[in-house]
Formats: C-alpha cells, sequence, structure tokens
C-alpha cells in the first residue's frame, strides 16, 4: 500500500514536468528558431518480487527538426534551412553562443546584432582594392553621383563586390579648343556619350564574365600569303586576280601599273565579308578570323589570269588565353592617291564606319601663305611630313630671300664689260664670272625647291584640311577617336576588344581601299573585365570627370573554418562611404549588403557551424546554446545548409501534438492522482482493522 502510495507521487510529480515541457513548447510556439523539448521517462528499480517503485525524467533534449520557413520582406531577417547554427558574440565578456534565430537588427554602433544585443558572426572582406582618378579620394561622396556598375563576381570562392562610380562627366566636360582640330578632337557632348558607350560595354563584359567564366579560352586562324614574288608577267592592262576562301571568290581587275592597288582592293572586299578582317602590306596579303571564333577556314586557291597561282601561306592560330589582355582596332585609311584628280571646287569625302556614314564637302586649295605652311608643319607628326615631302618651312627660302638673292647677282653686261689686259683683270673677271654662276645655281635651286614645296604644301593642304574634318566627324561618334597627324585617317577603337567595319570610302566617285588595319584582340577572361574597366575610367578623365571604383574582396573558400568576425553595416566607420544611412539586406546565400542608392556593398557573409552532436549543446535562454563537452567542437556548416534572406525560421512546434501530449499528461496526472487516494483507503482501511 505505502509503495502504491509513493508510485502514484511519483507518476504526479513526473506527470507534471511533461506538463511543463509541453506548456513551454507550446509558449514558445511563436518564437523565432525556437526548437522544441521532448521529455523521456523511465521507471525506477523493480523489488524482487517484479513491483516497480515509479517513475522517474530521463532527460529532457531539443528536438532540431526543421521548422518552417516563412517569409517576411525584411531584408534583415535571415534562417536556416538544414544544420547548422548561427555564431553570435556577447558584448560583455566575449564569450561564444550560437542560435537559430535569424531576427536581426542593426545596433546603434553600426554591428549586425540579435534582438538581445549579441553581435552576429561571419566573415568579412579581407582585402579592398582602391581605383581612383585621384589618390587623395578614396571613398564615395556626394561628388560621385553617378553610377557606372554595382555587382558582384564570384570566382572559386572568392567574392569580387564591385562598385564603380563617377563625378558628373557631362557638367565637366569641355569642348576641346580648335588647335586639337583633326587630333582626336572631340566636343563636351561626345565626351559623356563615351562615357555612357564605356559604361555600356563594361557592364557587358562583366555580365559576359559572369556567364561565361568557366568556360574554355577560344582560338582563332590567322593566314599570312606571300604575294611579294609571284604576280610577274602580268598584261600592261586587264589582269584579274581572285582568291577562294571557304568556296567564296573575291576577284578584282586591274592594269601592271596599279598592282598595289589592286592587292589592297582584294583585301578590302575579303574584310567585307562576315566573319573575316584582311590587310595587304609590303607584298603579304594577311586574312584573319574577326567573329568566327574557333572555326577553321581555308585559302582553297588564288588565279592570276585564269590560272593557278602558286602561293605560300603562313597558317597559325592565336588562343585568347595566351593573350588574355583585349586591345583595341585600329585602321589607318590613306586618301592621298585619289586627290590627284580632284576638282577645283564640290569634292567630297566619304567613309563608313560601322555602318554610320561620314562626309565632307571641300574645295581644292589655290594657295598657301607662309603661316599657314608652318601651321601645317607644326600639326604632321614626322611620319606625316615624311608622307607629303614637306621639309621645314624655316629652310624654305621665302620670296624677299629670293629677291634679295636675285639682286645680288650681277648682270652679265657687267662682267663682259670688265678688262681684260692684264692677267690680274682676266683672273678678277673669271673670278666674277664663276661667282655669278654660282649664284645663279644657289638662286634656281632655292627657287625651284620652293616652287616644289609650295606644291606639296599646297596638296597637302587641300588633303589635310578635308581630312581633319572628317576625323573630327568621326571622332564625335560615340565610341571612336580619330586624327589625321599621320597625314591619314587613323581610326582607333575606344572600346577594347571590339572590332569595327570600315567601307564605302571613297575620294568623290573614285573608290579607296588603301586601309592598313591592326586587329582588335578580344582579350579572354578577367583581364576583359579589367581593360573594359580602364578605357571607362580613361574617358571619364577625357571628360574632366573622376572616377572611383572600390572593390571588396571576401575569400569564403576555406570550409575548413568558419568566420568570427563581427559585421559592421555602416558605410562611414567602413571608409566605404561618408553616408551612413543605408538599407541592409541578406542575400539566399548569406552575404550581407548595404544598398545605398543603386550601389550595393558588400560587407559581410554569415558563418554556420554544425555539431557533432547536437543534443549535447547546453540551452541558455534567449534562443542561445552553448557547446558542452557533450556536444564536441563547432565545424564549418555551410555545406549542411542553405541561408534565406528575407525570412525566418517558425518554431518547430506542432499545436496538434503537443496539444495531444498534454491530454496524454492530464490523464496520467489524473491516474496517479486515483491511484493515490485509493491506495489511501486501503491504507486507512488497514489502520481500522488494527483498531
Amino acid at each position: 500500500m505505502i509503495g502504491a502510495l509513493w508510485n502514484g507521487v511519483s507518476g504526479i510529480y513526473q506527470q507534471d514536468k511533461g506538463i511543463s515541457t509541453e506548456a513551454n513548447n507550446i509558449s514558445n510556439s511563436s518564437t523565432v528558431g525556437h526548437k522544441k523539448d521532448e521529455i523521456h521517462f523511465s521507471d525506477l528499480m523493480y523489488s524482487q518480487a517484479g513491483i516497480g517503485k515509479g517513475v522517474q525524467t530521463q532527460s529532457v533534449s531539443k528536438v532540431f527538426t526543421q521548422g518552417q520557413i516563412v517569409g517576411t520582406g525584411s531584408g534583415i531577417d535571415v534562417a536556416l534551412e538544414g544544420k547548422g547554427f548561427f555564431i553570435v558574440r556577447n558584448r560583455e565578456d566575449d564569450s561564444i553562443a550560437y542560435t537559430r534565430a535569424g531576427n536581426l537588427v542593426q545596433a546603434k554602433d553600426g554591428f549586425l546584432v540579435t534582438q538581445d544585443n549579441f553581435k552576429i558572426q561571419g566573415l568579412v572582406p579581407q582585402n579592398i582594392v582602391i581605383d581612383s582618378s585621384d589618390p587623395t579620394k578614396q571613398i564615395f561622396t556626394d561628388d560621385f553621383s553617378k553610377n557606372m556598375l554595382s555587382t558582384s563576381i564570384i570566382i572559386d570562392g572568392v567574392v569580387h563586390n564591385i562598385n564603380t562610380k563617377t563625378t558628373d562627366y557631362r557638367y565637366s566636360s569641355k569642348t576641346d579648343s580648335d588647335d586639337k582640330k583633326g587630333d582626336n578632337y572631340k566636343t563636351s557632348v561626345s565626351k559623356g556619350n563615351d562615357v555612357d558607350k564605356l559604361q555600356n560595354n563594361y557592364q557587358n563584359i562583366v555580365q559576359d564574365y559572369i556567364n561565361n567564366k568557366d568556360k574554355p579560352s577560344q582560338k582563332r586562324q590567322i593566314s599570312e600569303i606571300d604575294l611579294s614574288t609571284n604576280l610577274n608577267n602580268l598584261n600592261p592592262i586587264g589582269n584579274e586576280i581572285s582568291i577562294n576562301l571557304d568556296g567564296r571568290n573575291y576577284t578584282v581587275t586591274f592594269d601592271e601599273a596599279d598592282k598595289e592597288d589592286a592587292l589592297k582592293e582584294l583585301s578590302y572586299k575579303i574584310s567585307q565579308a562576315s566573319g573575316f578582317s584582311s590587310t595587304y602590306k609590303d607584298g603579304i596579303l594577311t586574312i584573319e578570323q574577326s567573329e568566327a571564333l574557333g572555326n577553321e577556314f581555308k585559302v582553297e586557291e588564288i588565279k592570276l589570269n585564269n590560272s593557278n597561282l602558286e602561293f605560300t601561306s603562313n597558317d597559325y592560330e592565336i588562343i585568347n588565353s595566351d593573350n588574355p589582355v583585349p586591345t583595341s582596332q585600329n585602321s589607318k585609311i590613306d586618301f592621298s592617291k585619289k586627290f590627284d584628280n580632284i576638282n577645283s571646287e564640290g569634292n567630297k569625302l566619304t567613309i563608313t564606319i560601322d555602318g554610320k556614314t561620314f562626309s565632307v564637302e571641300f574645295d581644292a586649295k589655290t594657295g598657301i601663305s607662309e603661316d599657314d605652311m608652318n601651321k601645317l608643319y607644326e600639326f604632321l607628326s614626322e611620319e606625316g611630313r615624311a608622307k607629303y615631302g614637306l621639309a621645314d618651312p624655316s629652310t624654305i627660302a621665302t620670296q624677299d630671300e629670293l629677291d634679295n638673292i636675285l639682286a645680288n647677282i650681277p648682270s652679265q653686261a657687267t662682267i663682259d664689260a670688265m678688262p681684260t689686259t692684264t692677267a690680274a683683270e682676266i683672273a678678277a673677271k673669271n673670278q666674277a664670272q664663276a661667282d655669278k654662276d654660282a649664284k645663279e645655281i644657289a638662286y634656281n635651286e632655292a627657287k625651284n625647291r620652293k616652287e616644289e614645296q609650295t606644291l606639296n604644301y599646297l596638296k597637302a593642304d587641300t588633303i589635310v584640311s578635308a581630312l581633319k574634318e572628317l576625323s573630327d566627324k568621326v571622332s564625335n561618334s560615340a565610341g571612336f577617336t580619330a586624327s589625321v597627324k599621320d597625314g591619314v585617317l587613323d581610326v582607333t577603337s575606344l572600346v577594347p576588344g571590339k572590332q569595327f567595319s570600315v567601307s564605302e570610302i571613297s575620294v568623290n566617285t573614285d573608290h579607296v581601299f588603301d586601309i592598313d588595319t591592326i586587329n582588335a584582340n578580344k582579350g579572354w577572361g578577367i583581364d576583359t573585365v579589367y581593360a573594359a574597366r580602364d578605357a571607362l575610367k580613361s574617358v571619364v578623365e577625357v571628360a574632366d570627370g573622376e572616377f572611383l571604383e572600390i572593390t571588396s574582396i571576401l575569400d569564403y573558400s576555406d570550409l575548413g573554418s568558419y568566420g568570427e568576425s563581427d559585421i559592421n553595416i555602416r558605410l562611414d566607420i567602413l571608409g566605404i562611404a561618408d553616408k551612413s544611412l543605408a538599407d541592409v539586406t541578406v542575400s539566399d546565400d548569406g552575404f550581407v549588403y548595404v544598398t545605398s542608392g543603386t550601389n550595393k556593398f558588400l560587407v559581410g557573409r554569415l558563418s554556420t557551424v554544425g555539431f557533432r552532436n547536437e543534443q549535447g549543446l547546453e540551452s541558455i535562454g534567449g534562443n542561445l546554446y552553448k557547446k558542452s563537452e557533450f556536444s564536441g567542437e563547432a565545424f564549418n556548416a555551410d555545406s549542411m545548409n542553405t541561408i534565406k534572406g528575407g525570412s525566418l525560421e517558425r518554431a518547430n512546434v506542432d499545436y496538434g501534438t503537443a496539444l495531444t501530449q498534454l491530454m496524454v499528461y492530464q490523464k496520467a496526472f489524473e491516474a496517479s492522482s486515483k491511484s493515490i487516494t485509493t491506495s489511501d483507503e486501503f491504507l486507512q482501511t488497514a489502520i481500522e482493522m488494527k483498531r
């Protein structure tokens, strides 16, 4: 009877613990990340007769099953889907604890913390790279009002978070002075347009790299055909040369005197074909893939006047990864040969670049002053001067100098009248005649040189003046720059790695085929990104703007360790910007971003850890756990879970199960109390019997 009484008492006591456990679960059913408790009972020792001595609590353990993930719309909320815990640090004693609750907030000092002001732990950028037009300007201020790029590139577990801004380049840009005309001359508007184009290129290059960084390098074929010695036995007129390239024929007819021009025309026609570019120089016809990267092409045959022509071809390939740095295309177009037959007025230069046609009208120069000769000489480079045979104007006799030389030449009559009576007089007359002859030779040489140079300068002035105007039009087209310093139209793309087409070149109705092109190298890999950035920076500076790019580099590739650094989200404290107010979001992969305007700055990545025995963790309240000797050491759990940004994990308490369990404990409690009253009645009866 006493045993039954004590068994009932233990039942009441332990069922009360069960009720308390379920009551705690239900009361925490709305607690973020809460893990329910589960109580386990065991019976007490038995007597020799096999009768038990009641019940005891064996353990109360956490059930670390997944709670429901619910979206909150708050960017700073995070939830863990899978195994693991967030790491937090106690501000007071610097101790480490662990939690599943991701309802984070921003503290006044900028740190990302839990509701109880524990600092969330993770990785922070290990390196920050700054590229600035002005080395003294290292943070974003209000002056940098134009956003160029904000993105993240992940390379082998290393995040490169790139944010690029500039000052207002359209406000700062100024039109070049007139002395720049013909030499990369640009208006203020065109400078701004260049920045817009190069910004778009930078964004596209970065996105292309992100999408294709794992693709293998491409290659392109180049064939160099030597035609320097085998174009012999030509007809004076009516020759024909043709080349079969991948089954397509390209043909040019020409006269013997125009052989070099014909080969340039042949090169031009090949360049107009899709997928190829070609140049002809010093007897070598070069054919290069410009678009069909990775595909081989073949020169099937070359015919001269319908007879097969033997030729040697140096074929080789260029692999992009061997030449990863992009370069810009440069094309030099020589119009000069077509100026021999221009009209006195109403002439026209035309060129089409990437489908856009540029043209200028001009009249032939009829005279040139000594001042204009000096200006032209100073404008042209040594190469340009040599092209037109221009001498330094200071070495060309002026008309006054010629007149002075002429005035100092004695007349023949004066010399003829000199006496010749004595030997001395004869010698004097002979010397006078020699001096006169020498002066006449010097005069004629100076006069002829002046006439020759005047003609050279006159032709050069006509050509260069027209080309200057054409050059300025090309240079003011977005993405291009052009110069005539070398006496030819020199066009360069501002976009690294980009090919452009040159076609429909003419002086009046005469087509021009004299083109010398250095093709662009497309480049490969991350170097394409760097080249696009540098090109953008360059045009911003040309527009008198300032460029600033801040790249935060965070390496999270080491799964053998985890981060235990405080994550601060105030950009002013981090030395990134002078503003402290910004929006904070956590991405689905745990990266913490601070958004200011249209820029997203990476400031850290949340770390997660796991334990060999989760049930061995010590609950310390506030949704926190501490490791114990039973839990084992923490290890990186990033591969065991997914972090969900803008979401929270609900408690894993199931109301139906909890209420059912409460009813079970209630019935067990009532039954235990009944066993006590029954035992008490038995005991009272026994006492009465004794009396």
